[in-house]
């Protein structure tokens, strides 16, 4: 039972990790759409995503690097 309970922490802890990773790169889709309704070129949209995925798997993987070595 506890090695069970050990499995559902460890699948909770990379969800967690995915939906930080997806809310950097929604961060900066919405930040790039409204860059890019203020006039800024259409180039930023793309790039804002790309750059909040970057940053958001180093995020992702600080929080799962930490976690691991816990266990």
């Amino acid at each position: 039972m506890k090695k069970m309970y050990e499995d559902f922490l460890a699948f909770g802890k990379v969800i967690s990790a995915a939906l930080l990773l997806c809310g950097f790169v929604v961060l900066g889709l919405v930040a790039g759409k409204k860059l890019e309704a203020s006039g800024k070129p259409g180039w930023v949209v793309p790039v804002l995503v790309l750059l909040g995925g970057v940053v958001g798997a180093w995020q992702a993987w600080l929080f799962l690097r930490q976690s691991w070595r816990k266990s």
